[in-house]
């Protein structure tokens, strides 16, 4: 049975790897629209019924051990659950609900991780599963919308915050796989994959992504450049990107510099939330700690997540939500430092990037919806990989 169990979560697993990225397909997308769907994908359900089935598989193969991340992140959800039943009580505010479903969905996500054991083939499948699926998304939504490099006032792409995220992660899985994988060929053809999927961010905009992948590529390649194994393949790479910057055409680096610092329909270069910003600041400073609780101001959706939390629901309601941010948030960049770079802690690097995401987006990291499931599986299992090593 228990043979059984570990098969069938691992299978699941896969599954779940290749629908997650595959929902951002133009087609799928497409259809959904078409459903009359204004939020999510049709397959959307179905990626949240399969994850409903793994977190249950994953239950019963949990050990007796609990690692501290988990207990600590149950703790403030539990924590900001009671904030949000005291909110929608006295303030008929149920915003607060919304958030409480996408952090459960990300605990549940750590759980799934801490109880899944792969192999290194299986775990190089679960990666590439999940990049490849990824970047063929984005070149189909690069074929289909956009056809060419070419800066749209409007942004053409699908849903391209949430498939952003995802190419994102997936660029550095592929810097992963270009280091780990055991055959030269393959590490090489890994390369290529996130050359490719960095052209694709940026052709489809999705700025936060390319400025995630930016910070979290460096910092990676920072670490990883104390290790002498790497240091001669990691100076390689920086300069063939320096030079290939230096020699592609000038009308080429004209729309880079275009598709980075030009914003939507002729505003700025932030496409007007640094006003939003300011009057959510201008707000807070007379209302810091009940914030918009009482639904007294009317704002556009803040692209902040630690400011659209404070301005919500103050500093009074809000800080739950903050602890559990910052805790998971320090956690990683803690041991991302003490770690190697080795697969099993690959999960410190790529829950990075939905946080540098979250400072210009409202939803992440902890969503929207299913989008960071998988960089918090990784998380979970570089904490099994991190207990392992200490007891072992």
């Amino acid at each position: 049975m228990s043979a059984f169990l570990r098969f069938l979560q691992i299978a699941l697993l896969y599954v779940l790897a290749f629908l997650m990225a595959v929902a951002y397909h133009p087609i799928v997308v497409s259809a959904s629209r078409n459903a009359g769907l204004e939020t999510g994908t049709l397959l959307s359900r179905y990626i949240l019924i399969l994850f409903v089935i793994l977190f249950i598989v994953s239950i019963t193969r949990m050990p007796r051990v609990k690692p501290t991340l988990l207990l600590e992140s149950i703790f403030w959800l539990f924590i900001i659950l009671l904030f949000s039943l005291f909110v929608s009580a006295i303030y008929n505010n149920q915003e607060m609900f919304s958030s409480l479903r996408s952090i459960a969905i990300i605990i549940a996500s750590i759980l799934v991780g801490w109880t899944v054991n792969l192999s290194y083939r299986q775990f190089s499948l679960f990666l590439i599963i999940f990049s490849l699926t990824a970047l063929f998304s984005g070149l189909s939504q690069v074929f289909t919308n956009i056809g060419g490099f070419v800066i749209e006032d409007q942004y053409l792409a699908d849903s391209k915050n949430s498939l952003g995220a995802m190419l994102a992660t997936a660029e550095l899985v592929f810097l992963y796989l270009s280091i780990n994988l055991r055959h030269k060929s393959f590490r090489w053809l890994s390369l290529v994959c996130a050359v490719i999927g960095l052209a694709v961010i940026v052709t489809i905009r999705a700025r936060a992504a390319l400025l995630a992948v930016l910070i979290v590529a460096g910092f990676f390649i920072y670490n990883i450049s104390k290790n002498k194994r790497t240091t001669v393949f990691t100076f390689i790479i920086v300069a063939l990107i320096f030079s290939a910057l230096l020699l592609v055409p000038s009308d080429l680096r004209q729309y880079l510099y275009d598709s980075i610092f030009s914003g939507a329909q002729g505003v700025d270069v932030s496409s007007g939330r640094i006003g939003v910003y300011k009057i959510a600041l201008s707000y807070l400073s007379q209302n810091l700690m009940l914030g918009n609780v009482e639904n007294y101001n009317n704002l556009p959706w803040i692209h902040n997540y630690l400011l659209l939390n404070v301005y919500e629901y103050g500093v009074l309601f809000s800080w739950p939500i903050l602890c559990l941010y910052f805790y998971l948030l320090i956690h990683s960049i803690k041991y991302l430092i003490r770690t190697k770079v080795g697969y099993p802690f690959i999960g410190y690097t790529v829950v990075l990037v939905p946080y540098v995401i979250s400072l210009l987006e409202p939803t992440f990291p902890f969503g929207p919806g299913t989008v960071t499931i998988s960089n918090f599986i990784l998380l979970g299992m570089a904490e099994r990989a991190l207990y392992l090593r200490k007891t072992v």
